[in-house]
């Protein structure tokens, strides 16, 4: 039976200890690669919560914006899928743009108008968040030009 020590307890313990790589056993033993990523977890999670509270501080009216930006959106998305799963929606079989047989997506115009949507397949969805997108720059292009 053969051993191998670790670097790390310094421990001499069998090879069915150790994790095997292509060739050869790691050096340190599966315990102790346990214990340092579980260290190494804890101090990542501490430094991360701490670099989040101190942006949350600085930034408060941007993160309260896209809170409700997101909570909009997020409610009018279930409550569509809430209604097409209970019946009082039916989603159609193509789409309502190129005619694509398919199980298309709802679209929203507005999320404060959450039962106010149209069926489009994936294609011509993203198309339509890329056209929105190039309006919003646009607009916000010609907002500066001219201001």
């Amino acid at each position: 039976m053969e051993t191998k020590t670790c670097t790390k307890c310094k421990i001499e313990k069998e090879l069915s200890f150790f994790r095997k790589t292509y060739k050869w056993y790691k050096n340190t033993c599966k315990a102790c690669e346990l214990e340092y990523a579980r260290d190494y977890y804890r101090k990542r999670k501490a430094e991360n919560r701490q670099k989040c509270s101190e942006y949350y501080k600085r930034n408060k009216d941007k993160v309260n914006d896209r809170k409700k930006k997101y909570s909009d959106k997020n409610r009018a998305g279930l409550k569509i899928q809430y209604y097409i799963r209970v019946g009082k929606i039916k989603r159609p079989s193509e789409c309502e743009y190129c005619g694509k047989e398919c199980k298309p997506h709802a679209h929203h115009h507005d999320y404060s108008k959450p039962l106010s949507v149209i069926f489009l397949c994936n294609d011509c969805h993203m198309r339509k968040h890329v056209e929105i997108r190039e309006t919003k720059l646009s607009r916000q292009i010609y907002e500066r030009i001219n201001s």
